[in-house]
């Protein structure tokens, strides 16, 4: 048998069934969910998907600037039009290159390893 819990004076009851010895845990933030979720993925999955990123972005400007475009100068709907015109490219070619790179040379990809090893 559970603790004996006064009722509120409005009538609505106080007890949530919570002992010393089961206490109701909170819900978690939004933040913790995230990071609870990234600690999930495999951190090998990490290193190359930030690559990727990197490589691609590189591509997006490099594609922008020899078209005599300053990407810092973008505004949000001219930048979306570049986008969408020559991500594919862009994601092709950093896919294409990664898949001849050993990943172990990354320094994150170590440091990830490193980690795990822990």
């Amino acid at each position: 048998m559970g603790p004996i819990t006064e009722e509120d004076t409005t009538g609505n009851e106080t007890d949530t069934g919570a002992t010393p010895e089961n206490p109701v845990a909170p819900e978690p933030t939004q933040e913790e969910e995230a990071a609870e979720a990234l600690a999930q993925v495999d951190p090998e999955q990490i290193v190359l998907a930030q690559a990727k990123a990197s490589l691609t972005t590189a591509y997006l400007v490099a594609q922008a600037e020899s078209s005599g475009i300053d990407p810092s100068t973008l505004h949000e709907a001219a930048l979306e039009q570049l986008m969408q015109q020559y991500l594919p490219a862009a994601a092709a070619s950093a896919d294409a290159w990664l898949a001849t790179l050993d990943p172990a040379t990354f320094p994150a990809w170590r440091e990830k390893k490193r980690m795990r090893i822990r």
